[in-house]
């Protein structure tokens, strides 16, 4: 597995901040992972935020990893950066924040660590390399 417990602080549906436990169809994702999945169908059910939620665990405690989410609108992929990633990453325990350091680089598509990891969203993707790759409403 990538990961044995991803937790970390979200905004839910009532506007909480709330720490990320997976709901039933988030751990068998977990359970099941795979190198290449193709999850038909799955509006509501939080898969893209899933994907935030672990890569950013992924790239946090590893060194020199990219992940990075390819959304169908802008207006999603802003949201999704705001309100999950980068609102974890700011919301990490002080002592947590303190080992893993602030982002290099942070912006509002991107945040670059001091490990040499980094998470982006993005509309499209060329190029480059990622260990880690989602792509919302692919169609």
């Amino acid at each position: 597995h990538m990961c044995e417990s991803i937790r970390q602080p979200l905004i839910d549906e009532n506007g909480v901040k709330v720490q990320f436990v997976m709901n039933p169809i988030q751990e068998y994702l977990h359970d099941n992972l795979h190198y290449f999945m193709i999850i038909p169908k799955a509006r509501q059910l939080g898969m893209t935020t899933f994907f935030c939620v672990l890569y950013l665990d992924q790239i946090l405690f590893s060194e020199n990893k990219s992940a990075g989410i390819i959304f169908h609108k802008q207006e999603v992929m802003k949201q999704k950066f705001r309100n999950v990633i980068k609102f974890a990453v700011d919301n990490l325990h002080p002592w947590l924040k303190a080992k893993i350091g602030e982002p290099d680089t942070n912006n509002a598509n991107e945040l670059v660590f001091p490990n040499g990891s980094s998470i982006f969203v993005s509309m499209s993707m060329r190029g480059g390399t990622c260990q880690f790759l989602h792509i919302s409403e692919f169609g």
